[in-house]
């Protein structure tokens, strides 16, 4: 059973949550601190305004105007929330708003032996049993008098507190909110995934016509469940196949030992002469050599088919693997009464692959058009080249394949029913599409009946990336 925490959806779920929570503390952080700093500016823009009008009526109307403004003060804005008052050069009290709720006379801030003339000084105190901070400006006036009015914060901070609680209840609705969210959508977005997932099963019990329905969920999900179908089409293609090449070869291999154990039944209850036993064993042997024949030639397509062995990093010049070919089967043609010709420029043309593998498709090739073609004819060996293929063609001009049959020559063990009656095991050109396609190539045929076979590869000059 698995665990809640280890599905992929709790584990995006939770990381959508998280993703969340940070990005909600940074926009906290931020507009918490530009809240605190614009609180703070308004506060010094008001007791800024306090004290240069208490400094201004103290200039001009003196002690008494003083007085008077700082009853006013204390009217206007209350003796808990702000204090106001006068030193003088040797910070004497000259004039002070009502001090009891601040402690007394004792609230002083810093000294002021390098405060500029009429430029304002900020600090913030923290005054012995008061809750809440205090905001003091310090001014001098041109006399070496000092004005100074004191602003409690507690509005300020009461904002922030009010913004902290509102922030905390909306942060905490937003994580459920943002969980909730998180999880539906990704459990809708994994729905591709789990229908992949139940095609699979239903695969694994052996339902290979299932097939994943496509979605809304994204093209991620839509692009999975599309590759998953086109896999198991060709799951179901290498299972027939494999069905078939089974079956093909359950026949082939059945007719020589059939064959084999004929003879030796034969032999053993005839006469026993030792002719008849070293013909049983002759005949043996032959079939013996067709089926080692045979295994290694599907040994070989497998190989091809799957990469193994091949060496396709060197230059294998085409001309060259055609006229080794064409030496090769000369004589044989000449003993049908073929004429076997070669049309090949004298430049090399190259291609990356394996050349014995080459040898053995070419060979392949021009075995079954000498193999066909009636006596007299003529069979061509033609290789042409472009800036990016080369091209090699096999003419004959033999009694040619029905349609049906060249839809199916590359078939393994398939064999026309005008070559029933000529021996081989239908795995020649099996072998070589598979050398073909292990090169990145192409195998073409062109015929119709009693109009000759030609059979073109192409193959790349130039190896394709990933192949």
């Amino acid at each position: 059973m698995r665990l809640f925490p280890r599905t992929v959806t709790f584990r995006i779920a939770l990381l959508y949550v998280g993703l969340s929570s940070v990005v909600a503390g940074l926009v906290f952080v931020l507009v918490y601190l530009t809240l605190a700093r614009d609180l703070m500016s308004r506060t010094e823009g008001q007791v800024l305004q306090m004290v240069s009008e208490l400094k201004y009526i103290h200039e001009t109307r003196g002690k008494e105007g003083a007085l008077a403004e700082l009853k006013i003060l204390e009217d206007t804005e209350g003796v808990n929330r702000m204090f106001a008052r006068v030193l003088a050069p040797d910070l004497t009290v000259v004039v002070t708003s009502e001090m009891s709720p601040w402690g007394g006379p004792g609230v002083s801030g810093t000294q002021f032996p390098d405060l500029p003339e009429n430029t304002p000084r900020f600090e913030t105190l923290q005054v012995p049993g008061r809750h809440h901070q205090v905001r003091l400006v310090s001014l001098m006036g041109g006399d070496r008098t000092v004005y100074q009015v004191g602003y409690s914060l507690r509005d300020d901070d009461e904002i922030l507190e009010d913004f902290r609680q509102v922030f905390s209840q909306a942060f905490v609705f937003m994580l459920v909110c943002g969980g909730i969210v998180g999880w539906f959508l990704t459990r809708r977005a994994m729905q591709g995934v789990s229908r992949v997932r139940e095609a699979a099963l239903r695969i694994g019990t052996g339902d290979f016509d299932s097939r994943v329905p496509l979605g809304n969920e994204g093209r991620e999900i839509v692009d999975l469940a599309v590759t998953f179908n086109e896999m198991i089409e060709k799951i179901q293609v290498l299972i027939k196949d494999l069905g078939n090449v089974t079956d093909n070869i359950a026949h082939d291999l059945r007719s020589p030992v059939t064959r084999m154990r004929g003879a030796a039944e034969t032999t053993l209850t005839g006469d026993q002469d030792l002719a008849d036993y070293q013909e049983m064993a002759g005949m043996v042997v032959e079939e013996c050599d067709r089926l080692v024949s045979m295994i290694n030639t599907m040994l070989e397509i497998a190989e091809t088919d799957a990469g193994a062995g091949a060496d396709s990093s060197s230059a294998v010049d085409i001309c060259l693997v055609a006229r080794d070919a064409s030496e090769l089967f000369e004589e044989v043609a000449q003993e049908k009464g073929l004429h076997l010709g070669i049309d090949c420029p004298e430049t090399p043309l190259p291609v990356p692959g394996d050349r014995s593998r080459l040898q053995r498709a070419v060979s392949n090739l021009i075995d079954n058009a000498v193999k066909f073609t009636p006596a007299g004819g003529h069979v061509m060996i033609r290789v042409t080249g472009t800036p990016g293929h080369v091209a090699i063609a096999i003419v004959d001009d033999g009694p040619g394949l029905e349609a049906k049959d060249r839809d199916r020559i590359f078939e393994r063990f398939y064999r026309g029913d005008r070559s029933r009656s000529t021996p081989g095991n239908g795995l020649g050109l099996s072998l070589v599409k598979a050398v073909v396609k292990a090169h990145a190539g192409e195998i073409t045929v062109q015929s119709a009946p009693g109009m000759g076979c030609t059979f073109t590869i192409s193959l790349p000059r130039e190896r394709p990336v990933g192949r």
